[in-house]
């Protein structure tokens, strides 16, 4: 008997990641990515390396699954038994009676055989190589792109290896298919309850569709479903495509094992009485197709299938003779491989280091799959930009999360306020179009008190100008039809939506939709819906600067425009808000806490509920006015006015005020017992410099208009920075001033302003600053020299709150849940271990060159540094804290938040090495840290892919060192994003002379090691058709703004940076007409630089000397 065979892994040339004997590797979970194109409608899909790999799908969002959500632990269980499957059964007297190919099974131990799964981009590609049998099984499955429905092929191929003939019969597909209308709650909770909803119907057509006969709900309004969820099975042959008869009644497959252990009915029945007394209702369904074939020595039978989600049964009925083509299952095959990858050539590397290339475009992927991709619609006259394909990060390790990938064309998802600002942090650098696009759309959404909604929902178009919009209708569509449209772009709709609209008026627009909608949506009013969530974390608005840096890293002559003189930006107006410390403050369990500290105000909530358009616009009289528009220069006073004010009593940290931490949200008990973060603090500083800096280069010739609350707030917490008292004393001036500030401006402002000059606006801020500078040498840990980052506040002394009630009677007052309130007189400073964030954020200040080498130095002898694994950790160990500071004491060390590597910060860290220069540290730690050089059997998955954390060697399973857990949606892809183009460009590239020229130059990063050793050609799409690029010998390549390749040629074999680093001596650029122009020097000049802003260049050869 054979013990299971060793998995080995391997890339191969064309960049897939194999998997040999797959199902005794590591267990781990992964997806498609969800994108059709922008015209299909996308599905989710995921998979785990156990059986034949696909575990569960579905539509839109969990509730509306084809394979039920599964989380990973579930599906490494599930997946052999409830995902695909095929069974082939022999004729008897020949020596095998049964097999089932893809499966771990104890009987199989003596069979000879190799399983490998191939996972590329946009495919998934199974293959056993049966040498007992003499079988070869291949299974590819991709999504269909561009359609009007959402789908799933699987191509199974079985190729006879043996020198005569083969014959069997055989079931293939699904043992449990969900009927759509049973949610993921249903099977959850409900499960037997909802069986007896569901049907199968069109079975007769030989394509059923599973469904629920009505919508499961407890309420007298019935309501029938004529959606569902299809399967469909082909015989796919020389001579065309042949629809299989499927077997839907499990019962008829599986006979008593309801387990979908072993097909007893399916062996122990002839076949063609497999079809008798088919249950089509009230059983969840099977979807199996049957086959009988005989195979000839050396040939290939493919048994071929969709999955997927129709409208309706005419719906799929009318999509029977399209998908019945022959050419239909390779076309869609191709064009999946095409759309994933024309949309990762937008972030194309050529280096010496193919795994390095190939992870460059698949982090790039996976970037745009949370934070989406910025798409211009081009219009006749005008450019409209939608960021297509970004949903929430949820998946099988992420189970918590609920995501939603819209079924639409030009489809868009959900996300968090955090997630997706980081994730197009550096979108200007792949679409110019963007402009100040993203900065509005998440500036608008702080609030006055600093803080904004978690969840982003669609963007969503309304008509503003009705008259154009009928222009540009008329132009196209007769009158009615035009003004059909123009009524239903009253309401709030989506691109996708009017899409659909059109397509039901059978208006085809597959090649002419984004001009229509370039010029639609320019005359329309964008509208950013929110919800409120779960939520304050008290993060989210340091993301806004990273923002207008990138804005400025490609539009830097706009500085003063965007800060001083474009007075369009908003403030987000919510119901949620911040209680002062006499509400929050609370005695819970005997313990002095802070909780419940964000009310639902219904006083608000009805003001908000009562406006027109545009309820969550701040207005000014106190809500009922006008809607209050400011500069930015505004909207970042109010922000560090608000977190200046927020410091903890011993003058260090940002409070945790709102029962939400910052960035690490496993430190979810931190804000119950008064915790505060300096990443935070640092932030202030960052922010008020900028602006400090910005004074000096391009200050507002008129004075400033503050508006009223915020003028009296900004002088309060001024007079508090100045006068010189201790930090309690500080803590408790300031939080008065901005618990004053936040109670007047509870349902608005008043709408009077105070002219402000910039000399007392910088005064404010060089107080600010150094208030900042004394928090940082506060937190500075003595024994390391590295600056800590959490902290929290016992409470010494404190008194209970009385409140008077109508007679007059005192007693203690009590919050909403009935706790005691009270008062804090005085505390205690408790500082946790060592976390890597403080060093990040405190090195994004850009301290002098010396500190931070000293900084870097000092984490590598600290409890921050694996040294096992050579990399970081995301905190030194916790095993003396309290489990009070939250689940991340709970963890294992190692595991998830506790001391493992969280590749999102330690990519931070390391794209601040880079920043800072310390280029020899960043360079000795590349191969150690970055993904794709790691090696994949101990990180047990693809090393082109991502993951939230690897289990550090703290951890007490050493087997688990190492490996990486959480796949792909990291904001790990947005700092490496950052790291390349910083290594590709340097810290920027477009800027302005003395002379206020735009200006542009590369100031590249990149090591010798990293330029190719040989002339090369790589294929890109041009078009939609395949197109050679040759680089030469010594040479690195990049794509700038998506679509300008850039060639530095390095003849001296040398360094780009360090003492005998080489710079660029001379420019060759090529435009889209085909001339090439030559310039000498390390930059170009402003004609130049338009050129390349507009892309009107489409390749730059840079010569280094």
């Amino acid at each position: 008997m054979n013990s299971s065979p060793k998995p080995n892994y391997q890339l191969n040339k064309n960049g897939d990641f194999v998997i040999s004997n797959y199902n005794a590797a590591k267990p781990f979970s992964s997806f498609f990515p969800g994108i059709a194109g922008k015209m299909g409608i996308p599905m989710w899909v995921f998979y785990v390396n156990r059986g034949q790999g696909i575990c569960s799908m579905g539509v839109q969002d969990k509730e509306n699954p084809i394979m039920e959500f599964l989380p990973a632990n579930w599906a490494y269980q599930l997946a052999p038994t409830q995902g695909f499957r095929t069974f082939i059964k022999f004729p008897e007297g020949s020596g095998v009676k049964f097999y089932e190919p893809f499966q771990d099974h104890y009987q199989d131990q003596n069979i000879e055989r190799t399983q490998t799964m191939h996972i590329s981009p946009s495919h998934l590609v199974l293959v056993e190589e049966n040498k007992t049998l003499g079988l070869r099984f291949t299974v590819e499955y991709h999504s269909v792109p561009e359609e009007s429905y959402a789908g799933l092929i699987r191509n199974l191929h079985i190729t006879n290896l043996n020198n005569i003939d083969v014959s069997f019969e055989g079931l293939d597909g699904l043992p449990l298919i969900v009927p759509f209308g049973i949610g993921n709650f249903g099977l959850k909770n409900i499960r037997r309850l909802m069986e007896a909803f569901v049907e199968v119907k069109n079975y007769d057509q030989k394509a059923p569709l599973f469904k629920a006969k009505v919508k499961p709900a407890d309420k007298p309004d019935i309501e029938k479903l004529e959606r569902g969820n299809f399967y469909i099975g082909f015989e796919n042959n020389k001579e065309g495509m042949k629809k299989l008869t499927p077997i839907v009644d499990p019962e008829r497959i599986f006979g008593a094992h309801n387990d979908y252990s072993y097909p007893d009915f399916f062996l122990n029945t002839p076949f063609d009485s497999l079809l008798d007394h088919q249950a089509f209702e009230n059983r969840y369904p099977s979807a199996m197709s049957m086959f009988s074939t005989e195979i000839g020595a050396g040939e290939t039978y493919t048994v071929s299938s969709i999955i997927g989600h129709a409208e309706s049964q005419d719906a799929l009925n009318a999509l029977l003779p399209t998908i019945m083509r022959k050419d239909y299952f390779s076309n869609k095959a191709q064009d999946s491989i095409n759309i994933v990858d024309e949309l990762t050539q937008k972030n194309l590397v050529i280096s010496r280091e193919p795994v390095f290339d190939m992870y460059v475009r698949q982090n790039f992927l996976d970037n745009v799959l949370r934070g989406g991709f910025p798409y211009t619609f081009e219009g006749e006259n005008s450019k409209s930009v939608l960021h297509l394909y970004s949903r929430k990060h949820g998946d099988l390790e992420r189970d918590y999360n609920d995501y939603r990938i819209t079924p639409s064309h030009y489809s868009q998802g959900n996300g968090n306020f955090r997630d997706i600002n980081q994730n197009r942090r550096s979108d200007l650098l792949f679409n110019p179009d963007v402009g100040s696009g993203n900065l509005e759309h998440f500036v608008n959404l702080i609030q006055l008190d600093g803080f904004n909604p978690l969840v982003l929902k669609e963007v969503r178009y309304r008509i503003e100008n009705e008259t154009a919009a009928s222009q540009i209708l008329n132009a196209r569509f007769d009158t009615q039809l035009s003004n059909e449209i123009l009524t239903f772009l009253k309401d709030p709709i989506s691109p996708g939506e009017l899409l659909e609209f059109l397509r039901q008026k059978d208006v085809e627009f597959r090649d002419n939709a984004d001009v229509l909608l370039g010029d639609l949506l320019a005359v329309c009013t964008k509208i950013n819906d929110t919800d409120f969530a779960e939520g304050y974390w008290s993060d989210h608005w340091t993301y806004n600067l990273d923002l207008l840096e990138n804005y400025l890293s490609v539009y830097p002559e706009k500085l003063g425009n965007i800060l001083f003189d474009f007075k369009e930006f908003t403030f987000h107006d919510s119901a949620h808000r911040v209680l002062p410390r006499s509400d929050k403050y609370v005695l819970w369990d005997g313990k002095t806490m802070q909780l419940d500290s964000v009310s639902h105000d219904e006083e608000k909530a009805a003001l908000i509920a009562s406006r027109g358009e545009d309820q969550h616009l701040m207005c000014d009289e106190f809500g009922q006015g006008q809607i209050v528009r400011s500069s930015l220069l505004i909207k970042f006073l109010s922000i560090v006015t608000n977190k200046i004010a927020s410091l903890d009593p011993s003058g260090i940290g940002v409070e945790m005020e709102t029962d939400k931490p910052n960035w690490y949200d496993a430190l979810n008990g931190l804000p119950g017992v008064l915790g505060s973060s300096l990443s935070e603090t640092i932030e202030i500083k960052r922010t008020a410099e900028f602006i400090l800096k910005a004074f000096e280069h391009d200050s507002p010739i008129e004075d400033t208009l503050v508006f009223e609350e915020l003028h009296d707030f900004a002088s309060m917490v001024f007079a508090a920075l100045s006068n010189g008292d201790s930090d309690y004393e500080y803590w408790d001036s300031a939080t008065s001033a901005k618990e004053e500030y936040r109670s007047k401006t509870r349902l608005g402002i008043s709408g009077k302003t105070i002219a402000v000059g910039s000399e007392w606006l910088k005064e404010f801020l060089v107080a600010c600053v150094a208030k900042v500078d004394k928090s940082i040498s506060k937190a500075i840990d003595d024994d390391t020299g590295i600056p800590g980052t959490y902290f929290y506040h016992e409470v010494l002394d404190h008194q209970i709150i009385d409140s008077l009630d109508d007679p007059g009677t005192k007693h203690p007052k009590l919050n909403g849940r009935g706790f005691p309130c009270y008062q804090a007189n005085s505390f205690k400073l408790v500082r946790l271990p060592l976390f890597l964030e403080g060093p990040v954020h405190y090195l994004r200040t850009l301290p002098n060159l010396e500190r931070a080498q000293q900084l870097a130095r000092n984490i590598k002898t600290s409890g921050l540094f694996d040294k096992k694994l050579e990399m970081y950790k995301v905190n030194a160990e916790l095993s003396d804290q309290p489990m009070e500071i939250g689940r991340a004491r709970v963890f294992s060390p190692g595991w998830f938040e506790n001391e493992s590597i969280w590749l999102h910060m330690e990519y931070k860290y390391m794209l601040e090495l880079l920043r800072n220069g310390l280029y020899e540290t960043f360079f000795h730690d590349f191969k150690k840290v970055f993904i794709p050089f790691l090696d994949p059997e101990v990180y047990g998955r693809s090393i082109l892919e991502n993951s939230s954390f690897l289990v550090s060697s703290a951890n007490p399973n050493p087997e688990l060192h190492g490996t990486g857990f959480v796949a792909r949606l990291s904001g790990a892809t947005a700092e490496f994003i950052h790291i390349l183009m910083y290594m590709a460009m340097g810290s920027r590239s477009f800027f302005t002379n003395a002379s206020g020229e735009l200006n542009f130059s590369m100031n590249p990063v990149l090591p010798a090691w990293l330029f190719t050793e040989q002339e090369q050609t790589t294929n890109i799409l041009v078009n939609g058709e395949t197109q050679g690029i040759s680089t030469p010998a010594n040479s690195f390549s990049f794509m700038l703004l998506s679509e300008i390749l850039v060639t530095y040629h390095n003849p001296s074999e040398k360094d780009t940076f360090g003492p005998d680093g080489v710079a660029p001596q001379k420019w060759d650029l090529t435009d889209i007409r085909g001339q090439s122009e030559s310039f000498e020097g390390p930059s170009l000049g402003q004609e130049a630089a338009l050129k390349i802003r507009s892309k009107q260049i489409q390749r730059i050869e840079i010569t280094l000397g």
